[in-house]
């Protein structure tokens, strides 16, 4: 089942900021759940962005984004496709930490 596209990223952010203050979830998974995806269905929008984009292809597993959700960083490619997928920045799913003032 291909995964529904993801609302507004101004109003995912702010859900997934709720998300992650009432539950303590990393943001990457705060990020999948205010979507409304399963980790299977957010795997499957990855694949689906890949081949849409036109991008070299990727062998992403649902055992991967687990992985990253726990908290073990991807790699830069990866990270890139996630960024891609949920409009945003690599701090803003916890990738990094923004020290700008």
């Amino acid at each position: 089942m291909l995964p529904t596209r993801p609302g507004p990223p101004e109003l995912v952010a702010l859900i997934a900021a709720e998300i992650q203050a009432h539950c303590g979830h990393r943001l990457l998974k705060c990020r999948r759940i205010a979507t409304g995806w399963t980790v299977v269905q957010a795997v499957a929008a990855v694949h689906q962005l890949v081949a849409t984009d036109g991008l070299p292809r990727v062998s992403l597993s649902e055992r991967s984004w687990k992985q990253w959700e726990a908290g073990l960083l991807p790699s830069a490619d990866y990270q890139d496709l996630i960024c891609r997928l949920f409009a945003t920045n690599p701090d803003g799913l916890g990738f990094a930490r923004d020290c700008s003032p």
